[in-house]
């Protein structure tokens, strides 16, 4: 959180912050066309793209407590009254971010993420009750006898067969070989109902826990078939990973160019947890913003195999401090 001591006139510059209000107007610089903002505050606050900020003004937009709202085409620049606190997102998007999930590479999109996941993680509607997962566990081991019997028959069947062969197969041979048999048989298949039951329990506490998906209690018989729970831990644990914070410095060589009118200029970032379906979130440190701003960075990215691509209207003049949080796609 930023807070802001009061003087004639406050200025910062960043693509996501948030800002606490005392009452006099305050310039907000940002990055982006539109300003998105949100009043986390008890008051309505006032926002315009010129100063002098009044209440009923023209192009004077208000934010009611608890409420959002944009300044479109401010350009890098607003102004703010009133008081209490104030989150502002820097976009060239007119969907709000606040009620829809951010863009690749939107800038607050780890904020706009979280949110989401936290709405997520509290509504009880789309968590499995103890009743389903008694369900789901009642449906495997319901299957599990069933490949019981199966497997137990044919164990008959092939001690039948060799009973049925004569040559040197002796009575006693043949009871020896069915009890094996059906022994390994039961011990197999009690051993697969087991781990079909523990699959089952550790992919639906993961799954509550973490917020990632919401699946009936068909879906979680089908997920679990023939999956160990290791693959299942794996598979989440690998989604969830991905989340982090890496420090990248973004340097003035290997900058190339194509024919993209608005950027023309390109620079990869290594990030070798990335993929096609990724969205990552590049976030500039505050003491080389007014480098990207002179480069004219572009606030989208684009997240490949391997590494993360962003643009800029020229390559810049100095080394770039900045990190990245890659946000995984579907597990």
């Amino acid at each position: 959180m930023l807070c802001l001591q009061e003087t004639a006139e406050r200025e910062v510059i960043m693509n996501t912050k948030t800002i606490s209000l005392t009452g006099s107007e305050v310039k907000v610089g940002f990055y982006g066309t539109n300003a998105w903002l949100r009043n986390d505050g008890t008051s309505t606050v006032y926002a315009g793209k010129q100063p002098n900020v009044v209440s009923g003004a023209d192009g004077v937009v208000s934010v009611p407590a608890g409420g959002s709202a944009p300044v479109f085409d401010a350009h890098g620049t607003v102004y703010l009254t009133g008081t209490g606190s104030v989150l502002l997102i820097g976009s060239d998007y007119s969907e709000n971010p606040f009620k829809s999930s951010a863009q690749s590479g939107g800038s607050g999109a780890d904020e706009v993420a979280r949110a989401a996941i936290e709405a997520h993680a509290g509504n009880s509607a789309v968590h499995l009750t103890a009743e389903q997962l008694d369900n789901a566990v009642s449906e495997v081991k319901s299957y599990a006898d069933g490949k019981d019997a199966e497997m137990l028959t044919a164990a008959k069947a092939y001690a039948d067969g060799l009973a049925m062969s004569g040559g040197d197969v002796t009575q006693s041979y043949v009871d020896g070989k069915d009890a094996e048999t059906l022994a390994g048989a039961q011990s197999y298949a009690d051993s697969a109902a087991q781990s079909a039951v523990t699959s089952a329990n550790a992919y639906t506490e993961q799954y509550s826990a973490k917020a990632v998906h919401t699946h009936t209690v068909s879906d979680l018989t089908d997920f679990t078939a023939g999956v160990t729970e290791e693959q299942l831990t794996a598979a989440v644990d690998a989604k969830i990973d991905k989340i982090k914070t890496v420090s990248v410095m973004i340097t003035t060589t290997g900058w190339l160019s194509d024919d993209d009118s608005k950027y023309p200029f390109y620079y990869d970032i290594l990030a070798p947890e990335a993929t096609a379906y990724d969205r990552a979130d590049v976030r500039i440190m505050p003491d080389y913003i007014e480098a990207a701003l002179t480069a004219g960075f572009d606030t989208k990215t684009d997240t490949r195999e391997g590494y993360i691509r962003i643009r800029a209207k020229s390559a810049p003049t100095a080394v770039i401090s900045a990190e990245y949080q890659i946000f995984g796609g579907a597990v």
